[in-house]
């Protein structure tokens, strides 16, 4: 059976091991948070590749497309005017949601294909699939829910709305 050290000796075995670089149980003394090679094993130095590697994609100036992010938020203002069309209505006494949100949603409906092809430039053939991740990030008519799913749907149009 082996001797569990004491606090005391387990300092002076530390000393004395991290002169060859070892931690005291055997392994190398490796700062696993700030060094770099274990960062890029990791999960986060995957995302640090990808986060650097659009440092070199220089944004469009305005002429030409035009700068996708105003025009995604020329979108974004479109279904705030919706909105304020649609405002709540408290009347309907609905435990899960607000009844007004799917005339929201058909009205989003109607509009959001010519905003596709008028504001962002999606080509015909592409309009029906890019608006089916729009209209579904917000939310389930049937249902009158939000979830995880629909902030998805979102985050897959802006990332296909910048082609």
């Amino acid at each position: 059976m082996s001797k569990v050290p004491l606090p005391s000796e387990q300092s002076q075995d530390a000393a004395a091991t991290k002169q060859d670089g070892k931690n005291g149980d055997g392994h190398d003394d490796v700062d696993k948070e700030n060094d770099p090679q274990m960062h890029e094993k990791t999960n986060g130095g995957k995302m640090s590749k990808i986060d650097n590697s659009e440092k070199r994609i220089p944004l469009k100036d305005g002429d030409g497309d035009g700068n996708i992010i105003t025009k995604i938020l020329t979108v974004l203002d479109k279904v705030e005017a919706i909105i304020h069309c649609n405002p709540a209505d408290n009347a309907t006494g609905s435990r899960f949601g607000n009844i007004a949100f799917r005339t929201f949603l058909d009205q989003l409906d109607e509009e959001v294909g010519s905003w596709h092809r008028d504001v962002l430039g999606v080509p015909d053939q592409a309009v029906d699939e890019v608006k089916t991740y729009f209209a579904q990030s917000w939310g389930n008519r049937r249902r009158i829910d939000y979830g995880s799913g629909h902030e998805l749907n979102f985050v897959v149009w802006l990332y296909v709305s910048s082609f």
